[in-house]
């Protein structure tokens, strides 16, 4: 099936029936273009008094109707955030490239985007349906298997020293008789399952580099795709800081301002700046990241951020090698339906002081809304990083699985083929 809203649809496989393509060059998503906001008059009245001279996004409720008999691109959303959303960088995509969001699942369903492998509903899948996510993706998104499958690998530095606990937690007793004074950060197994007792025990870097005395991490994206078992890396991403200046004092600990990236955490910190504090009108969390080109081209030199680089690229080569593209870890269905699978994944890497880079975890579902859950309003850089990512990423699926026959060279944009 062709997924191109500048083509005609091609079926094979299904009563026999093959229709001729007659267009495979325009494969290409648009990337979306970044508006403020919701317009809320629109979005609740379904119609605004300032019509085009608006500069907020005329959108309404979420009322989909898509009883269309002529829908001829399509995609269907499960368990999904960004499902509830229409304003998100997701929907968007799909949307104003032409697809239609599904009620129900059909055999002439282009793209499948859900929460995992749909495994119960597989079979009602056309062999061409694209889906986003390889049936053993877990190995590498789970953060107790990721952990036991790459903490021993050799010339494997960069997953700061981890124990599964309580499975480990006799080697985790023995490594800290041996080495006194270590701190320790835990994370719970995945974000469903958050009972201490069943978590992830990883050192702390307690040398971070610093931008302006803050923490920060990067939310970088890879995109894995089952034909040709290719692995990509975008060239750009996001940079998520701390809210306070940085300090490894043990008084400090308890502090999740300045030992946290996590956006969501220091977006708190907004409210208690209205409140009146030092802060004044610094906004923090969604509000305060960077991209990735931006710290490279303010904060880090050539030299650094190259052997940054090289060092990111053998970090996820060697990690999606020996997860998900490890045959250990393939069951049949693995390579049954290999060729309609894709994964675009969430990497969160700190650096240390010295440029060197360490896994923290892996995301199935990285956040594609760009705008706020609550409000609409959108995080510009979330949004402008997001947006040009994902059409990317679906422009390289979609003529990968569709378009290879032309033979021709596949713009990748902004993504390195790393294998």
């Amino acid at each position: 099936m062709l997924l191109s809203a500048n083509s005609e649809r091609i079926e094979e496989g299904i009563n026999d029936q093959k229709v001729k393509v007659t267009d495979l060059v325009n494969c290409s998503f648009k990337t979306i273009d970044l508006a403020p906001a919701v317009c809320w008059h629109y979005k609740n009245k379904g119609f605004c008094k300032l019509g085009n001279d608006c500069k907020f996004l005329h959108v309404k409720n979420f009322d989909d109707n898509n009883d269309n008999k002529d829908i001829k691109l399509s995609y269907y959303l499960y368990k999904t955030k960004e499902m509830k959303y229409k304003v998100s960088v997701l929907r968007r995509t799909f949307e104003e490239n032409g697809f239609t969001l599904m009620k129900e699942i059909t055999n002439e369903l282009n793209f499948y985007w859900g929460n995992s492998f749909p495994s119960s509903k597989i079979e009602t899948f056309s062999f061409s349906t694209l889906i986003n996510h390889f049936p053993n993706s877990h190995h590498l998104t789970n953060k107790n298997l990721m952990t036991l499958h790459l903490q021993n690998l050799k010339d494997f530095s960069y997953l700061p020293i981890s124990f599964v606990l309580p499975n480990q937690m006799n080697e985790f007793i023995e490594f800290n008789k041996l080495n006194l004074n270590n701190l320790w950060i835990t994370k719970p197994y995945n974000s469903e399952r958050k009972k201490e007792s069943k978590c992830i025990a990883s050192i702390y870097i307690s040398n971070p580099l610093l931008i302006n005395n803050k923490k920060f991490d990067l939310r970088l994206y890879v995109l894995l795709i089952g034909k040709g078992r290719q692995i990509y890396l975008y060239k750009d991403g996001i940079v998520r800081f701390a809210s306070e200046d940085y300090s490894n004092n043990f008084d400090s600990l308890n502090n999740l301002f300045i030992h946290i990236t996590n956006n969501t955490i220091n977006d708190k910190m907004n409210a208690v700046t209205s409140k009146g504090t030092k802060h004044g009108t610094k906004k923090f969390g969604f509000f305060n990241n960077k991209s990735l080109s931006e710290l490279k081209e303010e904060y880090i030199s050539s030299n650094n951020f190259e052997l940054f680089w090289n060092d990111l690229k053998d970090l996820v080569l060697k990690t999606c090698l020996n997860t998900i593209y490890n045959k250990d870890y393939q069951e049949e269905r693995f390579n049954k339906y290999l060729d309609q699978c894709f994964e675009l994944l969430g990497f969160d890497i700190m650096l240390d002081e010295k440029y060197f880079p360490y896994l923290l975890e892996v995301n199935a579902m990285p956040d594609l809304l760009g705008v706020s859950s609550s409000n609409h309003l959108v995080y510009e850089k979330n949004f402008e990083v997001k947006a040009k990512m994902l059409s990317e990423a679906l422009t390289i699926v979609n003529n990968i699985n569709h378009c290879q026959q032309q033979q021709q060279v596949i713009d990748i944009g902004s993504f390195e083929l790393i294998q």
